[in-house]
C-alpha cells in the first residue's frame, strides 16, 4: 500500500541532501591595532602603495592631515611617531575651515592629495615627492561646492564623508552620508582625469535599504567590480560593512548587494572599535580601518584579494 507521508519524507530528504551548500560569508581576520598618534579622531586613512607611509585625516578640532612612516611596510604597529608630518588645510587660499574634515585620497601616482569636508569644500595639494607631505603647493580653488554642484540628491544637497577615484581618474565618487536624506553613492564623470572641477555628469545608487544609518566611507576593489560601504552611528548595532558586486567596473548603477558584515568592527568580534575610514593594501590582501573613538588604526588580513563577504569569483544572485 502506498505510504504517502513516508514518500514525501523521502523526497524532502533527497532535496535537502542535494541542495547546493550556501557559500560561507568571507570575513576579515583581525591582526593588530595601533595608536594614530597625535592624529586624534582619525576619520580617513590611506597607505602609500609600498606600505611605508600611513596618512590620516583628522576630524573635529583643526583641519589637518597627518603622515607617518611605518618601519615595517604595511604593519601598523611600527608607526614611527617621530616621523610625523602635518599638512595644514587652513593655511592657503582654498581653506577648509568648518572643523568637519571628512576624508582624504590621492591621485594615481601620489603627486596630488585631496581633502573634503562635510560642507562640500574640497582642496587639493600638489606634492613635490609622491606620497610625501613635506613639500607641496596648493592648487587653485575651482570654486565648486560639492554639496550642491551637479547634485542628484532629492533635496539637491550632498553631505560627503569621503571621496574616491576610479583606477584611471576618469570618475570621482562622493556619497550622501545622511540616512534621513536617502544615502547614495554618487558617480561623477571627469573630462580631465583626477580634476574634480572638470566633472560633467553624474549617476547615483541608493544604499539605504542595506545601510539604514550614516555612511562613513566607501571604497572599491582594484577593477571596480566590488564596492564597500562603511556605516556607523550611535551604538555598535549600526556598525557594518555592506558589499556590492558591480557587473560593470566603477559603474554604480550596476551594483547588486552581495551581503553585509554587521558589527564585525565590535570589540567582541575583532577589537576594531568605531569604524570610520577604510583602506585596502596595494595587493588587496589587507584592510585598514580608522577607529574614530579610540584614536587607533586597525589592520586585518583577508583570505582573498579584497575578500569581504565575497571573493572576486563569487556570484550574487539577487
Amino acid at each position: 500500500m502506498f505510504n504517502k507521508p513516508k514518500f514525501f519524507f523521502i523526497i524532502f530528504f533527497l532535496y535537502l541532501t542535494y541542495l547546493p551548500a550556501q557559500a560561507e560569508i568571507v570575513k576579515p581576520k583581525y591582526i593588530r591595532g595601533a595608536s594614530a598618534e597625535t592624529a586624534t579622531k582619525p576619520i580617513g586613512v590611506e597607505l602609500s602603495p609600498d606600505g611605508t607611509k600611513v596618512f590620516f585625516a583628522r576630524f573635529a578640532a583643526g583641519q589637518h592631515m597627518y603622515q607617518y612612516t611605518l618601519d615595517t611596510p604595511f604593519d601598523v604597529s611600527t608607526i614611527d611617531a617621530s616621523s610625523e608630518v602635518i599638512l595644514d588645510l587652513g593655511a592657503g587660499s582654498d581653506d577648509l575651515t568648518n572643523g568637519r574634515l571628512e576624508g582624504l585620497t590621492f591621485n594615481g601616482d601620489g603627486t596630488k592629495v585631496y581633502a573634503i569636508d562635510f560642507g562640500g569644500k574640497m582642496n587639493v595639494h600638489s606634492l613635490e615627492t609622491p606620497y610625501d607631505f613635506s613639500s607641496f603647493t596648493q592648487d587653485v580653488d575651482d570654486g565648486k561646492t560639492w554639496t550642491t554642484y551637479l547634485s542628484p540628491s532629492s533635496d539637491n544637497v550632498i553631505r560627503p564623508h569621503d571621496m574616491r577615484f576610479n583606477s584611471d581618474g576618469s570618475k570621482m565618487f562622493l556619497f550622501e552620508a545622511t540616512h534621513n536624506a536617502n544615502p547614495s553613492v554618487v558617480e561623477y564623470h571627469l573630462a580631465t582625469p583626477y580634476l574634480p572641477g572638470s566633472a560633467t555628469t553624474t549617476k547615483s545608487f541608493n544604499v539605504d535599504d542595506e545601510t539604514n544609518t550614516v555612511i562613513q566611507d566607501i571604497d572599491f576593489d582594484d577593477d571596480g567590480t566590488r564596492m564597500y560601504v562603511v556605516t556607523s552611528s550611535g551604538t555598535n548595532a549600526n556598525w557594518g560593512l555592506a558589499v556590492y558586486k558591480l557587473s560593470i567596473g566603477f559603474d554604480v548603477t550596476t551594483a547588486k548587494h552581495a551581503g553585509t558584515l554587521a558589527n564585525f568592527f565590535s570589540a567582541d568580534e575583532t577589537q576594531g572599535g568605531t569604524p570610520a575610514g577604510i583602506h585596502f593594501g596595494n595587493d588587496g590582501m589587507k584592510l585598514y580601518q580608522a577607529d574614530y573613538e579610540n584614536n587607533k588604526i586597525h589592520e586585518y588580513d583577508l583570505i582573498c584579494p579584497y575578500g569581504i563577504v565575497i571573493c572576486e569569483e563569487d556570484t550574487v544572485s539577487n
